[in-house]
């Protein structure tokens, strides 16, 4: 777990509502029983050995049944075996197993699936998931979206030099072929775009030649990311396809740090975030320059979207927000 992660956040939310947290690293745990060298993680990687993985649950097993916690927290495709969350039913049978779902279905791996009925709260990003994951044999799931976090990301900061430039439009992130088919829309449109994420990343780009373009470096992590979000003036953020209905965490992160989101569809977030209102949306990959290039040209409609933005994500969509909703669900 690191500090920029979402586990970190949660982390920091339910220490903020009064809560003893511990955490655990599956990764380096199973790093730790991995054999062959880099060999064998790049193999685990990709085709997961069950006895490695197994021997990192039986350590987190020990810990968790010393400790007695009232509730345990699992993020995502973490390797949670469903022998391990079972034993710690038996073993505990007050303690609260909650999983935290971040992501698409697509990456809701074997392990997983398996691990499911077990869970006390399935807590998804995703509205619409809701019934697909009591398909997979799910107690009970709740609509738990991904939110803010003003403590890793502080708030509408002043100016930083280091994100200066000549662009109308900013996006943090990494390569995937949907944003750059964005990115070189708003480029052939005439309209200036700054992007920042990780080198190897973009690199993977089909149009090598636009890159030097648009890509000014990175990774961005913590106040950075705000930073970067104002120094233009709109962000864009194109949701991908296969997160959809559901919002992504930039859609909560550009309008926590002050800035002006101009958003592929989010149908599950519109009703709190409505168009022109709190959030600007583009439809397609045709529209989207249109709709950059009106927000630019309207400087009132971009201080009222940023304002309605920033007030009802803090109001309502920060992690402390979200932690609450876990806790209530389980009471």
């Amino acid at each position: 777990m690191t500090e920029e992660s979402l586990e970190g956040s949660y982390a920091r939310a339910f220490r903020h509502l009064g809560l003893e947290v511990s955490s655990w690293d599956m990764p380096s745990a199973i790093r730790r029983f991995t054999r062959a060298g880099r060999v064998g993680a790049y193999f685990n990687e990709f085709w997961p050995s069950e006895p490695w993985i197994a021997k990192a649950n039986g350590e987190l097993l020990v810990s968790i049944i010393e400790a007695r916690p009232r509730m345990v927290a699992v993020f995502g495709t973490s390797r949670m075996l469903a022998g391990t969350l079972a034993q710690i039913k038996t073993a505990l049978p007050r303690c609260q197993l909650v999983l935290i779902w971040p992501d698409t279905m697509l990456n809701c791996h074997s392990l997983t699936l398996a691990a499911i009925p077990i869970f006390d709260l399935i807590a998804t990003y995703s509205q619409s998931s809701i019934d697909v994951f009591k398909r997979l044999g799910a107690r009970r799931a709740d609509w738990v979206p991904l939110a803010f976090d003003p403590e890793l990301h502080p708030p509408c900061p002043p100016p930083d030099p280091k994100f200066a430039g000549d662009y109308e439009v900013s996006f943090v992130g990494n390569y995937s072929r949907e944003r750059e088919r964005v990115i070189l829309e708003l480029l052939r449109s005439g309209i200036r775009v700054g992007v920042w994420g990780v080198r190897n990343s973009w690199q993977s780009a089909e149009d090598k030649q636009s890159i030097k373009r648009y890509f000014k470096g990175g990774p961005i992590y913590g106040s950075d990311l705000p930073a970067a979000v104002r120094a233009a003036p709109v962000s864009i953020n194109p949701i991908a396809l296969s997160n959809f209905p559901a919002a992504n965490m930039r859609f909560f992160e550009i309008p926590g740090s002050g800035g002006v989101p101009i958003s592929a569809p989010c149908p599950e977030m519109e009703p709190e975030f409505p168009d022109k209102e709190a959030c600007f949306y583009y439809n397609g990959i045709s529209d989207v320059a249109r709709i950059v290039r009106s927000a630019l040209d309207d400087q009132k409609s971009r201080e009222r979207v940023a304002a309605a933005g920033h007030d009802r994500t803090l109001a309502a969509h920060t992690y402390v927000h979200r932690a609450q909703q876990i806790i209530n669900a389980l009471l």
